[in-house]
């Protein structure tokens, strides 16, 4: 796979990256990145070279910095990616004086390296804020791995600590090498690939994408095994994940009154801009920082005055992130996954539940939308799982504006076969087994597209694989002996076989053995040792192991 640019690439990434577009920040680090690498540095020509070195050096780093500009800095990509580009700058040109900041070249780097080291913290403790969103796991994943390249000691260590963690999660998310689970950004990105690629030894599409490129390229990072063991461990296994936490808990990681700057920008890395208790951080920075003309903070104009900082609007906090629990069942048929109470009744990004089965085939929920909403966003509902049963209540008169439906996208055409009945459908790819049912009628209103109409609806997903049922016939009764009903506010699922399952309007759940109960920590799972000490996170398949030691910054694997 090439990893060179040619006259026509290096030149269109020089006039990005001074136009100070949003993503600029990215196309820096991939020249940052050529410019450090003596070989490939060489291969281009002279006037190029002087031409991004003038790039470099004039280049807005950080928002308090002078310049009006319309860059993202500060979401959890965005972050990483700024810091790490003033830190290799800095490395590349210690003594220069970078003209937009008058800094030299060292100080430039100090700076860099103090929020990168903040952000690896933070990532290893709580995972990542943007849990399971592709694009943003490129991003990092891209940036980490230059880091670890290019940086040296323990900081250069704790990169690769922290991109072994970014890689388990998508190892423990994938079925046959597709990464597909519940995640806070409804975004697709077929860049995820190259972090499987990496991991797992799956094969890469080609791609002309230099994110993807920078991660598989061969370098000093080397994935521990065990994640290739866990990539294709075909054993029936529950995964339970929490990521990030809650805009109200800002104030545990950073002192709000001491570093009113820091916890601004923790509440943009998480998404939240206007809430009651965010907002005054964020008209403090957006002034502080003058940053009226960057129409990523559109949404601050409205409150940046004392007499207007009440007067929020329901859509600017749709990007918010908060503490995530997410589910994900898996079996060597198929995958589903889901994330528990998340946002219940707001309008939110994530995207609640998806279903994995063989040849790619994904299902998932579609959000109700109101009238600015786009297939990104939506009216979250109370989603709860039990291993492979799912269920999923949408009341969209806890929303304003919300289209009075829900539907559930279920590629009919690409599975093996389809059972269709009014409020139930049974469907198989190669052996496995996926099972809806609605509690009113269900329509196929696109080639795709089942719609259940009216202001409260319910879905049920059940899975199963032919070691249960022997054939699509067999499974389809279970499921239209199956009853799913909305009584009291709650949904109610009576399986012939399995028995009773309930789910409330906040997403708890009780089933056949009482209350699911989402375990508590950052990771349980067959892999990850339960009750690691404190900083230590221990994981083992087989005879394969890994052991990250925050405190002491070592990184070991077998």
């Amino acid at each position: 796979m090439p990893d060179t640019l040619g006259p026509g690439q290096f030149a269109a990434i020089l006039a990005y990256v001074s136009s100070r577009r949003t993503g600029s920040d990215l196309q820096l680090l991939i020249l940052l990145d050529v410019l450090a690498d003596e070989t490939r540095r060489n291969d281009q020509p002279a006037q190029q070279l002087a031409d991004a070195e003038r790039c470099v050096l004039e280049f807005k780093y950080w928002l308090d910095e002078p310049g009006a500009d319309s860059m993202c800095y500060w979401s959890e990509s965005h972050y990483l990616v700024f810091n790490v580009c003033a830190f290799l700058a800095g490395k590349l040109y210690p003594d220069e004086v970078f003209a937009n900041s008058g800094r030299l070249g060292t100080d430039l780097l100090k700076c860099g390296e103090a929020r990168i080291r903040a952000w690896l913290d933070l990532r290893f403790r709580l995972g990542m804020f943007e849990w399971l969103s592709p694009t943003t796991y490129v991003e990092v994943l891209a940036a980490l791995k230059i880091l670890h390249e290019r940086a040296d000691g323990d900081l250069a260590q704790r990169a690769a600590m922290v991109l072994d963690l970014v890689l388990l999660d998508v190892v423990m998310h994938s079925f046959e090498g597709d990464f597909g689970p519940a995640a806070a950004r409804a975004v697709e990105d077929p860049r995820i690939a190259a972090a499987l690629a990496l991991a797992a030894d799956l094969e890469m599409p080609a791609t002309s994408d230099a994110a993807a490129r920078t991660i598989v390229r061969p370098g000093k990072y080397h994935p521990p095994p065990v994640l290739r063991d866990i990539a294709y461990d075909e054993r029936t296994s529950s995964i339970f994940s929490t990521f990030s936490l809650d805009p109200r808990d800002i104030g545990r990681e950073v002192d709000p009154v001491l570093a009113p700057g820091d916890a601004c920008l923790l509440a943009w890395q998480l998404g939240a801009f206007t809430g009651p208790d965010i907002v005054k951080y964020s008209v403090r920075g957006y002034r502080q920082w003058k940053l009226s003309s960057n129409r990523g903070l559109s949404q601050l104009k409205r409150v940046s005055s004392p007499a207007r900082l009440l007067l929020q609007r329901s859509d600017d906090e749709r990007q918010r992130l908060q503490r995530a629990r997410v589910v994900n069942f898996r079996t060597r048929h198929y995958q589903v996954s889901s994330v528990q109470g998340y946002r219940v009744g707001e309008m939110a990004t994530a995207r609640p539940w998806q279903a994995v089965l063989p040849s790619g085939i994904r299902v998932r929920g579609m959000h109700p939308v109101d009238a600015v909403g786009t297939t990104d966003s939506g009216f979250m509902p109370a989603v709860g799982q039990s291993e492979h049963v799912l269920m999923v209540l949408y009341d969209t008169h806890r929303g304003r504006g919300l289209r009075p439906e829900s539907k559930v996208l279920l590629p009919l055409a690409d599975c093996d076969d389809v059972r269709i009945g009014r409020t139930w459908v049974a469907a198989q790819a190669r052996g496995s087994f996926i099972g809806l049912l609605s509690i009113t009628p269900m329509e196929l209103v696109a080639r795709d597209e089942l719609l259940q109409r009216g202001p409260v609806t319910g879905w049920a997903v059940i899975m199963g694989d032919r070691s249960q049922s022997s054939s699509l016939h067999v499974f389809a009764d279970l499921v239209k002996a199956s009853r799913l009903v909305l009584d009291g506010g709650r949904l109610h699922l009576r399986m012939a076989k399995s028995g009773q399952y309930v789910l409330d309007a906040d997403g708890d759940m009780n089933g056949p053995q009482g209350l699911v109960v989402h375990p508590g920590g950052r990771y349980r799972n067959p892999w990850v040792t339960p009750f690691s000490p404190p900083g230590v996170v221990q994981v083992r398949a087989g005879s394969r192991w890994l052991r990250l030691d925050w405190q002491t910054g070592h990184r070991e694997f077998g």
